[in-house]
């Protein structure tokens, strides 16, 4: 009993840990989802940035471009001599431009707007001189940060050649730009409180870089590692995952080539910075998950209080119908004991009663032989009714048919057994041919004789009985049909005739006692078949018994619902009674 009891609630406990598992299966399913839907949105985010500020970055350049071919210009038609005010107006007051110099063919410092050339500054090995002295070709250049000789400050060298008359080379002219000024740009743009923004050139060398840790420059003219995509000529534009080179952070990247120049922009977001946005998400999750795992498992634990309790109450139930069983099982050998024992007693009653009317018939008056009659009438009633008591209680112990039978047999024998009612009543009886049904003899001439004889008993007055027997398919059943143009029968009382000792009309309009059709259901379902009947009052009613079609396999057929009538009440005859006898006469009318 406790190892049931166990069992219980460790079923129920077994199903709640499966629900709680799917549910935190779920959330993190959901959870990386989540993530990875952040991560691609930060991607996205990033490679858009990357858009408007290598945009930005190009008109930036091309202001300066401008500004320096201007210089240039007038470089070309007053040698050695400093830009107008207004040049400086146009050019350079939001440009970031803080020196704008000239260096010679020889790669001397020629002028600087920053200090009077007192003393000879050489310039002939600075990358921006050198590619415009061999190259020969007039292009811009944008060096890589360099600390100025003249100026000791870290710029960027925008450069383009000078060149005389004929071609020949004249020198460079030079726009210095502070990093920093790009670094102001860079704050623009929102990449989060680790994200970080970078400027270089296709050479992988770093022009500027911006972090909002504390203005973070680290990496400023170093080399970007080989592993980062932003370089390849096949993917001027994309986004990707990418581990700084500075500090090892994990960020997502967007790059962009900025058209025109062999410069690369990229927006980076930091990977933790992304994922606190999904902190709070999670946490929600995780708190809605704790709260429906403790509602599970309480549930878990209730419904195996639940289960135990209906355990209980069924083991309870089970063993109440197991007494309730034994019970009837004991009340219906008694009463089937009663019912043969008390024919000994009425046969005495009887055989006394006619032998005192036969032996004192001259003593007694005419109310003395009215009493004997009725004392003879009532034993023979009680006699009736003890043999029909006894076949309803010993059908259940009667053998179930193992061939089919011809239906018109068992009709033939009734008909036979109830001959002398027949010319009695001047009945006319019309039957088709009937089929071959499951059934025993003995069950279907009982059903037969009690159908015909309430037809003959419950006549019209005024009308002979007539009485139509028929059969036809109805679905896996043959349908046996008894027709008659009797009295009829109330729709109050269709279900109510089949029931034991149920009498819709007085003993003294029709005898009987009341059992007859309660028997014949009973052996019809026993057969697996059921019974119905369909009337109207004053025209008549047709009684209709269903059973299996032999042909078909055991189980195949099942009763259709609108033919269901009373099989499915209770029926209290649940065992077969001990000490049965044969009765072969018709059940008592009912």
């Amino acid at each position: 009993m406790r190892n049931r009891h166990l069992r219980n609630y460790a079923w129920s406990l077994l199903a709640g840990l499966v629900m709680v598992a799917a549910l935190w299966g779920a959330i993190v399913v959901v959870t990386a989802h989540n993530r990875a839907a952040l991560r691609a949105e930060a991607r996205v985010e990033a490679g858009n940035m990357a858009r408007v500020f290598a945009e930005h970055i190009r008109r930036t350049v091309t202001m300066i471009d401008l500004a320096l071919q201007d210089y240039r210009a007038y470089q070309r038609s007053n040698p050695g001599s400093p830009p107008a005010e207004g040049w400086r107006d146009a050019y350079l007051k939001e440009g970031g431009v803080f020196q704008w110099a000239t260096i010679d063919e020889r790669g001397m410092m020629a002028f600087s707007n920053l200090a009077p050339v007192t003393k000879p500054v050489d310039l002939s090995d600075r990358e921006h001189f050198r590619v415009h002295r061999d190259s020969g070709r007039d292009e811009l250049f944008i060096s890589k940060p360099v600390l100025g000789r003249v100026s000791q400050r870290w710029s960027i060298q925008f450069t383009r050649r000078l060149s005389r008359p004929d071609g020949s080379f004249a020198g460079v002219v030079v726009l210095s730009v502070e990093p920093d000024y790009f670094i102001a740009n860079f704050e623009a743009i929102d990449t989060g409180a680790h994200g970080v923004t970078l400027l270089a050139g296709m050479d992988r060398i770093v022009r500027a870089r911006f972090s909002r840790q504390e203005a973070d420059t680290r990496g400023l003219g170093e080399a970007l590692p080989a592993d980062y995509p932003f370089f390849d000529p096949a993917r001027p534009v994309g986004a990707a995952p990418v581990t700084s080179f500075v500090d090892g952070v994990d960020r997502h990247s967007g790059w962009r080539q900025v058209k025109g120049y062999p410069l690369v922009v990229a927006a980076q977001v930091a990977d933790d910075d992304v994922m606190e946005r999904a902190v709070v998400v999670e946490r929600n999750l995780h708190l809605v998950g704790a709260l429906v795992t403790a509602v599970l498992l309480a549930g878990a634990l209730a419904i195996g209080h639940l289960l135990e309790r209906r355990a209980r109450a069924q083991r309870l139930l089970e063993r109440q119908a197991d007494e309730l069983r034994i019970a009837n099982g004991e009340v219906e050998r008694l009463a089937y004991v009663a019912a043969h024992d008390l024919q000994e007693p009425l046969r005495a009653i009887t055989s006394y009663s006619q032998l005192v009317a036969m032996t004192y018939a001259d003593a007694l008056d005419d109310e003395g032989r009215e009493w004997l009659g009725e004392v003879t009438a009532a034993a023979a009633r009680m006699k009736h009714l003890l043999r029909d008591i006894q076949l309803y209680l010993a059908e259940k112990s009667l053998p179930l048919p193992t061939a089919p039978l011809a239906a018109d047999a068992a009709l033939k024998a009734a008909l036979a057994r109830l001959a002398p009612m027949v010319a009695e009543t001047g009945a006319e009886i019309d039957a088709a041919p009937l089929p071959e049904v499951m059934a025993d003899a003995r069950r279907l001439t009982e059903a037969f004789c009690v159908l015909l004889a309430n037809a003959l008993q419950y006549r019209a007055p005024g009308r002979p009985p007539r009485i139509r027997i028929a059969a036809r398919r109805e679905g896996g059943f043959h349908a046996l049909e008894v027709a008659d143009n009797g009295i009829g029968i109330a729709p109050d009382y269709h279900e109510r005739i089949f029931e034991v000792f149920q009498r819709l009309h007085s003993r003294a309009d029709h005898p009987g006692t009341g059992m007859g059709l309660a028997i014949v259901r009973k052996m019809i379902q026993r057969l697996g078949g059921h019974i119905r009947v369909a009337s109207t009052p004053g025209e008549g009613s047709t009684f209709t018994i269903l059973l299996p079609d032999p042909a078909l396999p055991p189980g195949h057929t099942t009763p259709s619902t609108r033919t269901t009538l009373t099989e499915a009440r209770h029926d209290p005859a649940d065992h077969a009674p001990e000490g049965r006898e044969d009765v072969h006469r018709a059940a008592g009318g009912g």
